[in-house]
């Protein structure tokens, strides 16, 4: 069973594990994180916090995917990814978590800027790339530790 800090989810949803939307909030801001669970602008504060929580989850089993190709792989379906002296999923795997988020739901608004080198020029681009470096490093690096018992 996995314990971490929790936030109240949406009537019917799942609560995420490894980020909140709290998280979410402080990386890009609470109006920027509504805005981009609002592709249709309809302004509803229930389909934002459902959106925001639906790309979490998203985000966690993106982050579960990597982590079960890894040798913490045990952990993920029986005690979780916790770090050893806080109780809580590692602060390197919210960030992570929360960055993928992040550009799952600025994906909905069709952002692709890239520079003449096909570089990302948006942040949430950037944001996935940095992500996914994280989770790979944590997968193909045996030298990479977390804080966590494995």
């Amino acid at each position: 069973m996995q314990t971490a800090r929790y936030t109240q989810a949406p009537e019917g949803k799942n609560i995420s594990y490894y980020a909140q939307i709290s998280d979410l909030q402080g990386r890009y801001g609470q109006a920027n994180a509504a805005m981009m669970a609002d592709p249709d602008q309809s302004g509803d504060p229930t389909e934002i916090a459902n959106r925001q929580q639906l790309a979490l989850n998203v985000a966690d089993d993106w982050v579960n995917g990597f982590l079960r190709l890894s040798k913490y792989s045990h952990l993920v379906d029986t005690t979780g990814i916790v770090d050893s002296t806080t109780n809580e999923p590692p602060e390197l795997l919210t960030t992570a978590a929360v960055m993928y988020a992040g550009w799952w739901l600025s994906t909905s608004h069709g952002v692709r800027d890239y520079d003449k080198d096909n570089r990302p020029m948006n942040r949430y681009y950037a944001d996935f790339q940095t992500a996914e470096q994280i989770m790979l490093r944590i997968q193909k690096i045996d030298t990479f530790k977390l804080n966590v018992e494995a």
